[in-house]
């Protein structure tokens, strides 16, 4: 187990996931509940953009340990980044709370509160909209693009 674990840490490392999603998937066959091989693995998945299926794994260490501030730290970021900023921030200041020097965590609460992360929020919006209507959004889409490019012709040609 402790073998696959340092397996899957080192894949993370050289961002070859498909080793690591190997390794770390027979380390928590062997020990289910061990927070380490967990972590690994939602830092894995969040690397590759994987952020729902990475918040399952951060979510049940802080099930099992409420004071796991890098568990804390790395689901706020999945947070703010679906949008959910004030769930993020809750995370993030619970992770400050345990652990008052977390660079990650004030960064992250950072862009919150200085509204850089409404971006993402924005972000989850159209994406919403997309997944609840996908040909319109792409038709409006499509008429905006046509549009903007019209008016980039019109202005090299007055130029």
């Amino acid at each position: 187990m402790l073998f696959r674990s340092i397996l899957g840490g080192d894949a993370v490392n050289r961002k070859n996931f498909a080793a690591a999603d190997h390794h770390l998937r027979i380390a928590e066959r062997l020990s289910p509940d061990n927070q380490h091989i967990k972590y690994f693995f939602g830092f894995s998945l969040v690397q590759q953009g994987r952020y729902s299926e990475a918040e399952g794994f951060y979510a049940n260490i802080i099930r099992i340990n409420p004071k796991h501030s890098r568990a804390l730290n790395d689901l706020g970021f999945i947070r703010m980044r679906q949008g959910r900023l004030d769930e993020a921030k809750d995370l993030l200041e619970r992770a400050l709370r345990i652990e008052p020097d977390l660079a990650k965590a004030q960064t992250n609460l950072l862009m919150i509160t200085s509204g850089e992360a409404n971006i993402f929020r924005s972000i989850a919006e159209a994406d919403a909209k997309l997944a609840a209507d996908p040909v319109n959004v792409k038709l409006v889409l499509r008429s905006a693009d046509l549009k903007n490019t019209a008016g980039l012709d019109s202005e090299a040609v007055e130029a």
